[in-house]
């Protein structure tokens, strides 16, 4: 099989090459991967900034595509790349995300590949007609934004920085489904946000202004969520979730 692989750390390194196919067992399934989407995590895992396992490596966090053998052959799914047991206090209580802190892809071979093996519950079937582009969305972006959403309550007001990237824009439509008021935040021309579902769109300049303003508006309680590095937390009774940071 044709992979995308690396012995040593570095973007230089990684070369396609064909290797040894993976064999499956009774706790793994064997996925011909469709589509791969690139992410930071896969940089950050090409250059070395995580613990890698094994090397030589291959990458890919965030895959679709369908069941390579075996009675669900041809089945479409997606994999959730979070590594977890299923079985501790954070996984019954939802927090799976939270387990072993380790990733498909970073802990193990990834998908930059045209098959890989995955773990059997980290693999969930999804309906034929989802599309290519989001079914090879949902791993990461789609689920990030979903765990970062969870604690919202409806109605409230969500600032999202990041606006038009992967993960914002499912962030604007998972707070649009709890009826909350959006802000969008970006420096891009990006109006088509409103179509996502936003309700304002402002640059970050204009969103800190809008910040200090409801410092003094107590029923008015925002949530900046995605990347908010410069956003006074100083704010009082305000609720701040940072789940991304730059790597600087």
């Amino acid at each position: 099989m044709k992979s995308a692989y690396f012995e040593k750390f570095g973007i230089a390194n990684l070369e396609v090459k064909d290797l040894e196919e993976p064999k499956p067992d009774k706790d793994h399934i064997l996925i011909r991967v469709e589509y791969a989407t690139v992410n930071p995590i896969d940089y950050f895992t090409i250059e070395g900034r995580r613990k890698v396992h094994p090397l030589p490596h291959i990458p890919g966090v965030e895959i679709f595509g369908s069941v390579a053998e075996g009675e669900d052959k041809g089945k479409k799914v997606v994999v959730y790349p979070r590594l977890f047991c299923g079985s501790c206090y954070l996984c019954v209580s939802g927090k799976e995300m939270l387990c072993s802190g380790e990733l498909f892809g970073v802990s193990s071979n990834g998908g930059f590949s045209e098959l890989a093996l995955v773990p059997k519950k980290n693999v969930f079937f999804i309906e034929e007609s989802t599309s290519e582009e989001v079914a090879s969305s949902l791993g990461v972006g789609a689920l990030t934004a979903y765990h970062a959403m969870k604690s919202v309550e409806p109605g409230e007001n969500v600032a999202i920085f990041g606006a038009t990237g992967h993960t914002g824009m499912f962030l604007i439509q998972f707070a649009k489904m709890r009826s909350c008021h959006v802000f969008a935040i970006t420096r891009k021309k990006s109006r088509w946000l409103k179509d996502f579902g936003a309700d304002e769109i402002l640059s970050p300049e204009e969103a800190y202004e809008e910040a200090k303003r409801q410092m003094h508006d107590s029923n008015r309680s925002p949530w900046l969520t995605n990347f908010s590095p410069f956003i006074p937390i100083s704010i009082k009774r305000r609720k701040i979730y940072n789940f991304w940071y730059p790597d600087r």
